[in-house]
């Protein structure tokens, strides 16, 4: 990874300053009224987001034994975009973020 693109990430870390992954089995958990957006993808995810002057806190709430993910670019592609994967690994949450860089 190039010192550009690890600026650009740490950035983007310092930026949104939190992601939070709430991992349930259920999505039957109230909303905290901390939250000032929410959305339902599906009845398997849930996006809630509350932005404070420049920052940025996410939480997921997914239904999934797996991976799950969240991503941001300019145009809605993986192109140049930011993404951030993540996981349980015995009971701890993990995560990774990624800048995903397509040469044009």
């Amino acid at each position: 990874m190039g010192i550009a693109t690890a600026r650009r990430i740490a950035s983007w870390v310092r930026c949104c300053l939190c992601l939070l992954v709430a991992w349930s089995w259920q999505l039957s958990l109230a909303a905290s009224s901390t939250w000032d957006h929410i959305m339902d993808f599906d009845q398997n995810y849930r996006l809630l987001w509350t932005s404070t002057g420049q920052d940025i806190t996410f939480e997921i709430q997914s239904r999934t034994q797996g991976f799950v993910g969240l991503g941001f670019s300019r145009d809605g592609t993986l192109a140049d975009s930011d993404i951030v994967v993540g996981w349980m690994d015995d009971g701890q949450a993990r995560f990774q973020v990624s800048f995903i860089k397509v040469e044009h």
